[in-house]
């Protein structure tokens, strides 16, 4: 930016001084004779005359120096502008160096108190992860072996064989992340690693501009295409997963008997996708666990997982019908070895939970549970017949230890249902539970016999209405279903949440030493 200059007024300073020299010169006879001063310099218009050049240049000197003076200010503002700017990105910057500071030191501690951990294994699990390790190194070879012949007739296949040997490689590249996972002396710090690495691939990436192909591997995976993954091998129609891996989309909808699935894109995590795929699966096996005990109670009781986003993190949730968690479990429920299945018929050994918690550690999230209970209810049922004939009938809901039960408005004792018969068919049914009040309207009946859900809660409803329709008569029953259950919430940090550093960053303490930055300025308060 070129300087502002402001030029000294020569041309009125002098002109002043000889302006102020020619008067005092002629301001009386002797003075003039004095000095030989002409008589005609004497005359009072020629005097006129040399102040009003003398004010003219003065005008124009002053409008001069205004003009220069405005530039200066304007000049004096943008160096102003420049420097403000300068002080943000200043200030972003140690901002963005305290956060990554943050991060360091969070690994620092994190790994101290993996390394107490570790001090404090029992020498069963140190004798176990010398075996499991010595398993490994001794299974390198193996791998390599296998995972070349893969490839090779992969290449060498036709095309619709390809596939096959596709979903072996995958099935081996997972086996070998299950086995690395499991013999690593801390599985924590070793997603937490892995993490860490992917992070400094990732955050490169998006300071160069450069794609997947500049980079070692692929440091992040979605998670909504790891779910579909981990998910396909237990559903009833696995073609109908295998879908949504091929065609991603915002979301992803999959129900059959025992599942309920709703997948959002929640983004992308960092890391091995094999690990969301191991904690999925931990979490769905324990849900199966429970949900072949349970299914007599409620055979419109699904397994529900669902997938979203909260705030900046991926959440994922997934819901059983297993037996509530007692409080006095809740601080051993993740640790090794702990179960709360026993007897003959289980193969339970407390590992399920315990990966699942040591991935969530490793990615710095958090996992909670939640005991999902039955709860009292009041609705109001309308019934209209073929004929134009309406009934009205008030039902509750009450719990008990062994589930809920409802009772109709004048009965005694309360059942595990209510049923009612006509002599003509049912036309439409409205429902409306009093704690929401809004009215569900169904009148849509063929012949076959149809059951009617909760609308409000699909994946998991409290109530249901079977209806059977004959040629003159009808049957409609409802029942109060029993949900209680456990819910598992985990919430992991997407890859866009840990690098962006005002993310979550509400505790981070005022920067002072940024704030001092602006000592070196305040000279310039002088020109505002």
């Amino acid at each position: 930016m070129a300087r502002s200059k402001i030029a000294y007024p020569w041309a009125s300073v002098i002109l002043g001084l000889l302006l102020v020299s020619y008067l005092f010169a002629t301001s009386s006879e002797q003075i003039a004779e004095l000095y030989n001063i002409p008589a005609a310099a004497m005359r009072w218009d020629y005097k006129f005359i040399a102040v009003a050049v003398f004010v003219l240049i003065l005008l124009i000197d002053t409008v001069r120096f205004y003009k220069r003076l405005s530039a200066y200010d304007l000049r004096v503002a943008q160096y102003e502008d420049q420097i403000q700017t300068l002080l943000q990105a200043k200030k972003e910057l140690q901002t963005r160096a305290h956060k990554y500071s943050r991060h360091a030191d969070k690994l620092k501690l994190f790994i101290s108190d993996r390394l107490l951990e570790y001090i404090e294994y029992d020498e069963r699990f140190l004798h176990f992860k010398s075996i499991a390790a010595e398993v490994r190194h001794n299974g390198v070879i193996s791998y390599d072996k296998v995972q070349t012949v893969l490839r090779e007739a992969i290449d060498g296949a036709m095309l619709d064989e390809r596939q096959k040997f596709a979903d072996a490689l995958r099935s081996m590249t997972y086996f070998w992340d299950l086995l690395d996972l499991a013999t690593t002396d801390n599985i924590a710090m070793h997603i937490a690693n892995k993490i860490y690495e992917c992070e400094e691939h990732y955050y490169r990436a998006q300071l160069d501009d450069t794609g997947d192909d500049m980079l070692p591997y692929s440091p992040t995976f979605s998670a909504q295409r790891a779910l579909i993954a981990a998910l396909t091998p237990f559903v009833q129609n696995p073609q109908d997963m295998e879908h949504g891996l091929d065609e991603p989309s915002a979301k992803f909808r999959y129900t059959d008997a025992t599942f309920w699935l709703d997948l959002d894109d929640a983004g992308e995590l960092l890391g091995n996708e094999n690990h969301l795929i191991l904690l999925a699966e931990n979490l769905v096996n324990n849900a199966l666990a429970y949900a072949e005990k349970g299914a007599g109670r409620n055979k419109h009781a699904r397994i529900v997982v669902m997938l979203g986003r909260k705030q900046a993190n991926a959440q994922l949730s997934v819901y059983n019908r297993g037996p509530h968690i007692d409080a006095q479990h809740n601080e051993q429920i993740f640790q090794l070895g702990f179960s709360t299945r026993r007897g003959r018929e289980n193969r339970g050994k407390g590992l399920g939970l315990y990966f699942v918690n040591e991935i969530v550690r490793g990615y710095e999230g958090a996992i909670e549970f939640t005991n999902v209970t039955n709860r009292a209810e009041a609705y109001a049922l309308r019934i209209q017949l073929e004929s134009g004939e309406t009934h009205t009938h008030v039902v509750s809901t009450t719990v008990t230890d062994t589930g809920p039960l409802c009772r109709r408005s004048g009965d005694s004792e309360p059942a595990k249902k209510i049923e009612w018969k006509f002599s003509e068919r049912i036309t439409r049914l409205e429902l409306s539970p009093q704690s929401s009040g809004e009215t569900h309207a169904f009148d849509e009946f063929g012949d076959a016999p149809a059951t009617l859900l909760d609308r409000n809660q699909p994946w998991l409803p409290r109530w249901a209405l079977e209806v059977s329709n004959r040629k003159k008569s009808s049957r409609l029953v409802f029942l109060a279903l029993d949900v209680a259950g456990v819910r598992f919430d985990v919430t992991l940090p997407t890859a866009a949440a840990r690098l962006d550093y005002t993310a979550g960053d509400d505790d981070v303490e005022d920067l002072d030493d940024v704030d001092s930055l602006q000592e070196n300025f305040k000279a310039l308060s002088q020109f505002d």
